[in-house]
């Protein structure tokens, strides 16, 4: 059943509070919010998440002390904060995984609670609001350089994907063997299912499919070809009862030749590498 103990994945407590807020042993000023940035490799996102939540602090207190609200005005921002603090409580009381059904439960909830927070800053005096404006719009210009930075090293890195497509046949069945999912570039496993790109764009069908899942509304006209049961683990494909059923082969992180021996010789070939990705094809 969907919501028996079997079928849920929990994260403890003290897990779920290092990955929404890290005091390391420096301080303060390089508090980590590693759910709500971590995109960039040198933490450099960092900055603006920090800079909003102190913007959101000074706020805050700046009109707490220059005005008081009406018995409504007050009702309204505890009606916010109470919406905070009940998203913040999911994300720590929610499964982080209905096996089969939803990935990354009480996550999502990590991003709604840090909005629902700024949200719960008062309203402030006009000449006020109008440097609070101002003071936000400049996290944005924080945020700004290291994200481009990083996706515009994120898409000279990943247009190999594109040259491997290229060199693929019609209607290819590829298979992914990424043992290297991650990026120079940005962080998180970008690549994990980066043969669904090269399969996509020859009109063709790969090995992972969220059509596999039971939640997902789409499915295969027919049998869906065999593979190993982890994409995280593709060590554990079988050349005869997995690896025969397809025609290309999407590598990262390992030597073909070592990946598929004597295959090589006889049933495979490279038919593009660039950079860390090669396209083996069956001749």
């Amino acid at each position: 059943p969907m919501l028996s103990p079997q079928n849920l994945s929990w994260k403890s407590p003290t897990q779920n509070l290092a990955e929404l807020v890290t005091v390391p042993p420096t301080g303060l000023t390089d508090v980590q919010f590693p759910m709500l940035a971590g995109m960039v490799p040198d933490g450099s996102d960092q900055r603006a998440v920090r800079l909003v939540f102190l913007l959101a602090i000074a706020a805050t207190v700046l009109a707490l002390t220059r005005k008081r609200d009406n018995a409504e005005g007050v009702v309204a921002r505890w009606r916010i904060v109470g919406l905070a603090g009940i998203a913040l409580a999911l994300y720590f009381a929610l499964p982080f995984d209905i096996r089969g059904y939803m990935y990354y439960l009480n996550t999502r909830f990590a991003h709604l609670a840090a909005a629902l927070v700024v949200v719960c800053v008062p309203v402030l005096e006009q000449r006020w609001a109008r440097l609070a404006t101002v003071a936000a719009a400049v996290t944005a210009l924080v945020l700004a350089p290291p994200l481009w930075s990083a996706f515009s090293a994120f898409d000279a890195e990943s247009r190999a994907l594109t040259t491997l497509a290229e060199a693929a046949g019609p209607k290819p069945k590829v298979m992914g063997l990424v043992f290297k999912p991650g990026s120079r570039a940005v962080t998180h496993p970008v690549y994990l299912h980066s043969s669904c790109m090269v399969a996509r764009e020859r009109g063709g069908l790969t090995n992972f499919s969220f059509a596999l899942t039971p939640h997902s509304p789409l499915m295969y006209q027919g049998a869906p070809p065999p593979t190993f049961a982890s994409e995280w683990r593709p060590d554990t494909m079988d050349w005869r009862t997995q690896g025969s059923q397809y025609d290309h082969f999407v590598v990262r992180g390992v030597d073909p030749n070592r990946l598929f021996g004597p295959l090589m010789q006889s049933e495979l070939y490279v038919a593009a590498q660039v950079g860390d990705f090669t396209l083996v094809r069956r001749r």
